[in-house]
């Protein structure tokens, strides 16, 4: 096992890692460059291939486009949805429309948030609350916020809603591979934000040059903790909510992290 594997995560180190991750994804999306032209194209091409003109994918994207407080999170999405649209270009038709279909349910959770809070009628306990009540928090944490929220409740909310247990176990490795979109694009920059920003460079020293995998494994053990979640709802009620119950915690208790970093 790496030795990266067995580190605990200090909240610092929490926060660090997960702010080199958004950083070098963003860093990405402000890059003119022939792939980023690819991948809006094998986006666009994907939404047309099944008719999704007027999607809720393409909503994230305009909202990302705007100078609004969920703009910044809505720019990392749009981004991190393109990337899957160019990974599934050469896989087979079940694993597309398995992932295509996740992918619009998913953004529609985010999507019926935002409209409600346009309405003054987020309901209180919503995971996206924390994220619509922090107006004056940095641009990097209403990203995390917006990571924390949708990665950690939202999935597994998508997936039974969505699927049957059976569909869930035939694409489990298929969507945690999913994870690679967005890795790619992440160490592709990594190296060249250290070299433009003396502050990456000082965390990563502070966390001695293992916030790079760090941030990668957070977001990835988030994703598979909830298809374990959605698997286990149809297995057993009961656990279930016992499970559930301490991922929201631990949802709460990042917001808290998040929020109280104020460099």
């Amino acid at each position: 096992m790496p030795f990266f594997s067995a580190m605990p995560l200090s909240p610092l180190q929490f926060l660090f890692s997960c702010q080199l991750l958004i950083a070098g994804i963003a860093c990405y999306g402000q890059n003119e460059n022939p792939l980023a032209v690819q991948l809006d194209k094998a986006f666009i091409t994907s939404l047309n291939t099944l008719g999704f003109t007027n999607s809720s994918v393409q909503r994230v994207d305009s909202i990302g486009q705007t100078s609004e407080i969920a703009g910044h999170f809505c720019k990392i999405y749009s981004k991190t949805m393109k990337t899957v649209a160019f990974q599934l270009q050469d896989m087979d038709s079940g694993s597309k429309i398995f992932i295509e279909k996740f992918e619009i349910g998913f953004a529609d959770y985010f999507l019926r948030a935002w409209d409600d809070d346009k309405k003054n009628n987020l309901s209180p306990v919503s995971e996206w609350k924390c994220f619509f009540s922090t107006p004056d928090a940095k641009p990097w944490q209403i990203v995390l916020l917006g990571v924390n929220a949708h990665t950690n409740i939202d999935i597994w909310q998508t997936l039974v809603n969505n699927f049957s247990e059976k569909e869930i176990r035939l694409y489990k490795k298929l969507m945690l591979t999913m994870q690679s979109s967005v890795s790619n694009i992440y160490y592709q920059f990594f190296d060249t934000l250290l070299a433009q920003n003396g502050y990456l460079r000082f965390i990563n020293s502070v966390t001695m040059g293992f916030a790079k995998k760090f941030g990668e494994q957070i977001v990835y053990k988030w994703r598979r903790r909830n298809v374990k979640l959605a698997i286990l709802f149809y297995q057993n009620k009961e656990r279930f909510a016992r499970k559930l119950a301490i991922v929201i915690r631990k949802k709460q208790m990042n917001d808290r992290k998040i929020l109280r970093y104020k460099s």
